[in-house]
């Protein structure tokens, strides 16, 4: 990695000999004048705008890219030949924008617009920190402008890098302007020569102005370039292993052209946000597997890996390892997975990929509601444990659904400590333990609790059921998972921080009237909450008073739901592990 700077002139003469381009997975050019204006009044006060980060185009590292979006003209007015790449080749990781801008306004290379200084204005108030001396002004039907307006006082910005033609445009307009003509008497040479000198240091400081460039060395190992990605945008954008290779690949195949049409056709992947990078990790596995078929070699999903799968084999597989993931979703969604409680992807990746080589066991496992996997399922999902990196737990998972299925070893099912009083204190959302149960609750639960209205994934909201503003009780205890239910937005809002006595009141009056005692029974049974619906007391288990008592109650049928699921693999063990997970 270097670090080096370089002045506006030379990073240009760079942009024109088609140095830096800019690789397919960027977003395109999105800053609006204002933000353009920004940038040059920061360079012209040599404000610090952050450095350029850029990747040596290599043997082992050729993404496909784009020019900087920008029309960049010769000197005879002719638009360059973008694709007349000189042996040097940067590919802009960060910054982006501000090199577009820069290249905008100083090659005037604005298809439509053409920047221009206000000298009068730079004069009176570039003291003030305004940027109102920069001025946009559209192009006549595309074509470069002239260099200077309204009587001289605006000049191209591109100009202001020659300083000989800058120097003798300011003193022009100083000496000869009627905007300044008390500047033009002999008493006020000095003056003039001050207010001429003041602007021509202006410009100097943009032409010296030096822009921090970071270069990753072409021979830099692409493990270290995609961390590189993953840490470094001073935008806030996360750019992932996908966006890297929808660059390595293109044009054959397109993946981001691949994915987009994946999204629209499944609505699954759309609803669980899920990454392209996901289908790429199941290409990988089944690649690799079937390269190793008959071996107990496997190999892990490193980024490095994903980048090298056989472009043939992604173009013949892609549809099927896409159709494969939606199903592995669509299983998990039965197994009340949603959004907001699907704590782990990775997991469903492994599943997917053993779905595929596995294809008659794996559709058995999933028609059984009850089968072993879902057991193994929730087994890997429920601990509190930090899981360990994504890529090597995906090809562990994959490995143990192989060893399975092929080779008739057991899968392992790891102790999972939950006692009655653990799940009371299991009280933030971010929790895998906290999403686990409310996924198992989710597997019963499928109408809304009130309205008896069938539950849909995008209209989920965590409601609670004693309300958090509650007084004289422990917050902890009111964001507890056991006072938390999954209902309707619309349900949600109509309760808002109604006391629970106050609408469970209401559902046994209404089931009365409406003779569906029945089936508001079976939608308390499915919530894991006091199903006694005919009961005299059934309202009062709602009481202030009976709040400990009803936190006791719900637990012990949570629990009592978890072990009908995890078995023997379910201890009453007290865990002193409360580490967190979100990993998605």
């Amino acid at each position: 990695m270097q670090t080096t700077s370089y002045n506006i002139n030379f990073i240009l003469e760079r942009v024109r000999s088609n140095v830096y381009v800019i690789p397919q997975f960027q977003r395109k050019f999105t800053w609006n004048s204002s933000q353009v204006k920004r940038l040059i009044d920061s360079i012209a006060r040599n404000y610090p705008i952050g450095s350029l980060l850029t990747l040596a185009k290599s043997q082992e590292i050729n993404l496909h890219s784009r020019a900087i979006s920008a029309c960049i003209m010769d000197e005879d007015g002719i638009t360059q030949d973008i694709d007349n790449y000189e042996k040097e080749v940067q590919y802009v990781l960060d910054g982006q924008q501000r090199l577009t801008s820069i290249v905008r306004v100083f090659l005037d290379a604005d298809l439509n617009n053409t920047y221009y200084f206000d000298l009068k204005k730079m004069y009176e108030a570039f003291e003030q920190e305004e940027n109102d001396w920069i001025v946009r002004i559209r192009k006549p039907s595309g074509k470069s402008d002239s260099e200077r307006k309204k009587d001289n006082k605006l000049i191209r910005a591109d100009l202001v890098l020659n300083q000989a033609k800058t120097n003798m445009y300011i003193s022009e307009y100083f000496e000869d302007s009627v905007d300044f003509l008390e500047l033009a008497s002999k008493e006020n040479r000095t003056k003039r020569r001050e207010v001429i000198a003041k602007i021509q240091g202006i410009f100097e400081v943009i032409r010296n102005y030096q822009l921090p460039v970071v270069v990753l060395d072409h021979d830099a190992p692409l493990e270290s370039v995609c961390r590189v990605f993953e840490t470094i945008n001073s935008t806030g954008t996360k750019l992932t292993t996908f966006d890297l290779a929808v660059a390595r690949f293109y044009p054959d195949p397109d993946l981001r052209d691949l994915w987009d049409n994946s999204r629209k056709q499944f609505d699954t992947l759309e609803l669980f946000d899920v990454d392209g990078e996901r289908v790429l990790q199941i290409l990988a596995l089944w690649e690799d597997r079937t390269k190793r078929s008959g071996s107990n070699s496997f190999s892990e999903v490193t980024r490095s890996k994903l980048l090298k799968i056989d472009k043939s084999f992604i173009n013949d597989n892609w549809d099927v390892a896409v159709k494969v993931l939606v199903d592995t979703y669509g299983w998990a969604r039965r197994l009340g997975a949603t959004p907001t409680t699907l704590s782990n992807h990775a997991i469903l990746v492994a599943i997917a990929a053993s779905n595929i080589i596995y294809q008659h066991k794996m559709q058995s496992a999933f028609a059984n509601p009850d089968s072993l996997l879902r057991k193994w399922y929730f087994n890997k999902i429920m601990p509190p444990v930090k899981f360990t990196a994504t890529n090597y737990r995906i090809s562990e998972d994959f490995r143990a659904l192989c060893d399975f299925f092929e080779g008739g070893k057991p899968l392992e099912f790891k102790e999972v400590k939950l006692s009655k009083d653990t799940i009371k204190s299991i009280n933030k959302p971010q929790d895998n333990r906290y999403k686990a149960i409310q996924s198992i609750i989710s597997i019963t639960a499928k109408e809304d609790l009130i309205s008896g209205a069938a539950l849909s994934l995008d209209d989920l909201e965590d409601h609670h059921i004693f309300p958090r503003s509650l007084k004289g009780r422990n917050k902890d205890e009111l964001d507890s998972v056991v006072n938390r239910i999954l209902i309707s937005k619309k349900t949600n809002r109509e309760l808002s921080n109604s006391h629970p006595k106050e609408y469970f009141r209401r559902l046994k009056e209404q089931a009365t009237q409406n003779k569906t005692l029945n089936q508001a029974k079976e939608r308390l049974k499915a919530c894991f909450l006091p199903d006694n619906i005919e009961s005299s007391n059934f309202v009062d288990q709602f009481d202030d008073s009976s709040f400990h008592n009803f936190l006791d109650t719900r637990a012990d049928l949570i629990r009592a739901r978890i072990k009908e699921i995890l078995e023997d693999s379910l201890s009453d063990d007290i865990s002193n592990i409360d580490d967190e997970d979100d990993e998605s």
